[in-house]
């Protein structure tokens, strides 16, 4: 289920180009779908294609808004704003073509932690087609402790 009026800029700190989703097609308990629609404007384009490693970045804003929403799907306006990438393990990149005006399914899956350091399953879809998964480790920071 999703709320209609999560604005996913208020869960990242990031601003566009930097921030890549598009929306958030759905949120479960355990698990959150977005799409990112590749902006020929996004810092990752070169030559009008996104690169596969890029993902990345993806399936970490993906957990970020997990994170930030709760459990509760809803946004927690006391949930910290910044994060980082703290640990990647198996990453895998299929070598497709990722043009932009092209539109990704990005899916992760909470695995185990809390609001503030979490571990997610990620994946990003193309056309139905996985051409990314790798598990992340994702830590949320408060202001103090940047």
């Amino acid at each position: 289920m999703v709320n209609d009026w999560v604005d996913i800029g208020a869960l990242l700190p990031h601003k566009a180009p930097m921030l890549m989703l598009s929306n958030i097609v759905a949120q479960g308990e355990t698990d959150i779908h977005c799409q990112a629609y590749i902006e020929e404007g996004n810092p990752f384009v070169q030559d009008g294609m996104f690169p596969g490693f890029a993902c990345l970045e993806l399936v970490a804003q993906t957990c970020g808004i997990f994170l930030g929403m709760g459990v509760s799907g809803g946004a927690d306006s006391s949930a910290p704003h910044s994060g980082v990438i703290a640990s990647v393990k198996g990453m895998s990149i299929d070598l497709q073509q990722i043009y932009s005006g092209m539109t990704l399914d990005v899916i992760a899956e909470f695995l185990g932690g809390n609001q503030q350091a979490a571990m997610f399953s990620g994946k990003v879809l193309l056309d139905k087609n996985k051409i990314f998964e790798s598990k992340v480790t994702v830590a949320m920071l408060d202001e103090k402790t940047l």
